[in-house]
């Protein structure tokens, strides 16, 4: 928790230097105490922990010291620690296997939406339309990669020969767009449209991967 704000609160007689941004809700709070460990051995170092509360969003969360007391003089430093949070994306194999790049920028933005960086993860889901739609047309067209790399996405997007699955890929670039631009063109939809859609694509573009693999192994049989 370097260059996290904190604040000093006495527990135990001991003077303690405690964080208070919540690793759940991300908020700047005092926190509660809850409880205090005992005092133990870890390698070279002692160590103890305290159990803290958000006010704010009521959640638990820890706090780490390493504990020293030379001649009376007890110091104890706070232990960084770095809550990540938990994304399940559930991306199909057959979409991660056409574009391990759409995996790793959506895998992010989703990171950062967990994060409450919607700023941020509204932009990366936008990149990472772009990654999916032309790996998808990459994945049906491999002659012609180098020319749809250099297409804009709406291009891209209308070389799709699904109407379906290209309505919805224009529609999710829409919300994508919105959330790259100051002025917004559909101020009635926000960011978790914005997931909505993205899933959505994600899903019938999968399909469209099993059914031109399931048809290039029937006919050729």
């Amino acid at each position: 928790m370097t260059n996290i704000p904190t604040t000093i609160l006495y527990y135990d007689n001991l003077e303690l230097d405690v964080p208070k941004v919540c690793p759940h809700c991300h908020k700047e709070m005092i926190p509660t105490i809850v409880s205090k460990s005992e005092i133990t051995k870890s390698g070279n170092q002692k160590v103890f922990a305290l159990l803290l509360r958000c006010h704010i969003c009521s959640s638990f969360y820890a706090a780490e010291y390493i504990y020293s007391n030379r001649s009376g003089n007890i110091n104890q430093t706070l232990v960084p620690y770095h809550y990540s949070p938990t994304v399940d994306l559930d991306i199909p194999s057959n979409i991660k296997e056409i574009s391990k790049d759409f995996e790793d920028i959506y895998t992010q933005s989703e990171a950062a939406y967990q994060l409450d960086l919607k700023q941020i993860a509204g932009m990366g889901y936008r990149k990472s339309i772009e990654f999916l739609v032309k790996d998808f047309l990459i994945f049906l067209n491999p002659k012609d990669t180098d020319k749809i790399l250099k297409l804009t996405l709406d291009n891209a997007i209308s070389k799709i020969d699904n109407e379906k699955l290209q309505n919805l890929a224009r529609m999710t670039n829409y919300l994508g767009n919105d959330q790259t631009h100051i002025r917004t063109l559909h101020p009635t939809k926000d960011i978790d449209d914005l997931r909505d859609f993205l899933k959505n694509l994600v899903l019938l573009i999968s399909f469209e991967i099993s059914y031109h693999d399931g048809l290039d192994t029937i006919l050729s049989n």
